[in-house]
């Protein structure tokens, strides 16, 4: 391949520091088409070279790369290189063939993108949502009153929520690698969904929509701030009278690919909560691998009554 040569317009040639004319457009004007030396290249890319004289340019004749003064630069290194003292020795080594700098921006690219994708992450394989502190609904029904009272107690006309998935959808079973978004039903015998609140829903929505009470989504929520906020995580179980015997749960969200097993082990050294349950609850067998930005349950047992 040729030498790859940027050529740089001429208000950027006339500020180069010691370039009082562009060596490039004299030299044609003199000698016909201007010819660089072989030998010039970038400091991490000798294939590439500058077309004007610059700090950026280095010497590779005698193999490592070496600054070059911007006159000398502009004397030799552009026009009558062959004339250099460094050219004309006998030991040197032979000029790398030019390649495109192209490379040069993907690598830049991908290095950024690892490196911004590491901080995001952390080292842990889950994390608790934060939530925002803009008030979706102020509406919250009476423990006792039936669900179609509750729902028309509902404040101001709010935007329409959009619709979330039919609770009818098939619940996850277990497979090889699995991928459990919000609004999928989880569990078995009890079925939940993790859902993140959207502007203008409230607890009433969420009754009539799923076919739930007030205690049973209380009962089931570990931490459940009233009224609701937007972009808060709620867990809402589907078509249940009562929280019952159930334990309260945090959702977490998986951010990186996880076997279940290793996973529930996991939390069960940090949290202190039992693995059997874990996997119950979520429906996983253990063999599974929960990919990444999948939403689990976690149960918590019930504290111990006093006496």
């Amino acid at each position: 391949m040729g030498k790859a040569i940027f050529n740089p317009p001429e208000s950027v040639a006339a500020m180069i520091p010691g370039n009082k004319a562009n060596p490039v457009s004299v030299a044609a004007d003199k000698k016909g088409p201007v010819s660089s030396c072989p030998y010039l290249g970038l400091r991490d890319d000798p294939a590439t070279a500058m077309a004007f004289s610059s700090i950026m340019n280095h010497c590779y004749r005698s193999g490592a790369p070496r600054k070059v003064p911007l006159e000398y630069q502009s004397r030799l290194c552009f026009s009558e290189y062959t004339e250099c003292r460094i050219y004309q020795r006998k030991h040197h080594t032979e000029p790398k063939k030019r390649k495109p700098l192209l490379y040069l921006g993907v690598v830049a690219a991908g290095v950024v993108l690892l490196v911004t994708w590491g901080l995001i992450q952390g080292w842990l394989p889950f994390r608790v949502v934060s939530e925002t502190a803009v008030v979706a609904s102020t509406s919250l029904p009476a423990t006792n009153a039936p669900a179609t009272e509750a729902a028309a107690a509902t404040e101001s006309p709010a935007p329409s929520p959009s619709p979330a998935p039919s609770p009818s959808s098939t619940p996850y079973t277990g497979s090889p690698s699995v991928f459990l978004p919000l609004d999928t039903p989880i569990g078995t015998t009890y079925q939940f969904l993790i859902h993140r609140v959207r502007e203008g829903e409230s607890i009433s929505l969420y009754l009539s929509l799923y076919h739930t009470s007030i205690d049973a989504i209380r009962a089931v929520n570990r931490s459940l701030s009233v009224p609701l906020w937007v972009n808060q995580i709620v867990i809402i179980p589907l078509s249940l009278g009562d929280g019952g015997t159930l334990p309260a749960f945090d959702a977490y969200e998986v951010v990186e690919d996880i076997n279940a097993s290793q996973l529930a082990d996991r939390l069960s050294a940090e949290l202190g909560i039992v693995r059997e349950d874990f996997l119950s609850y979520n429906a996983l067998s253990g063999e599974e691998t929960i990919l990444k930005g999948s939403w689990v349950l976690v149960p918590y047992l019930p504290p111990t009554p006093v006496p």
